[in-house]
């Protein structure tokens, strides 16, 4: 894991009609050392962030989440969800196709959060705010299909 509090990423559950939680895991965290959707790189920050804290160089891990029909995993700590990969579950989370090379990596990591901010706290960046707009609307329509009707 990043060098940094989880807690930042616990993000709040406004609608509590969820039939599903993104959180509990299918199984347990996939073996690092044979999973080829994992990667692991330092980055240097020199900043404070927006927890207050100064972060220099951190070690950032990601949990990829493979091909079409595979599980998602969430990218910050590797748990398996029900949704499917290339679904239209996919809407559900903030997607992300990592092509740095680090590595030596020639294919891209395809990475899933469970918002845009919980992205820019895992790689400490900043996104635009019009896009994380964008994906709140979309993601608001994809949880009606998982909402229990009353």
């Amino acid at each position: 894991m990043p060098y940094y509090d989880n807690e930042q990423f616990e993000q709040p559950i406004e609608n509590e009609t969820y039939k599903f939680s993104r959180f509990n895991a299918m199984n347990s965290i996939d073996n690092r050392a044979n999973n080829k959707n994992y990667d692991k790189y330092s980055i240097v920050v020199n900043k404070v962030w927006t927890n207050g804290k100064y972060y220099g160089k951190v070690h950032i891990e990601n949990y990829g989440s493979g091909q079409q029909g595979d599980r998602i995993k969430n990218a910050v700590t590797g748990e398996r969800t029900r949704f499917t990969v290339g679904s239209s579950d996919e809407d559900l989370f903030f997607k992300v196709s990592q092509a740095t090379g680090h590595n030596g990596r020639n294919v891209p990591l395809v990475l899933f959060y469970d918002s845009p901010e919980q992205y820019e706290n895992h790689h400490f960046t900043a996104l635009d705010d019009k896009l994380k707009e964008s994906w709140n609307l979309k993601h608001a329509l994809a949880l009606k299909k998982y909402t229990v009707s009353e």
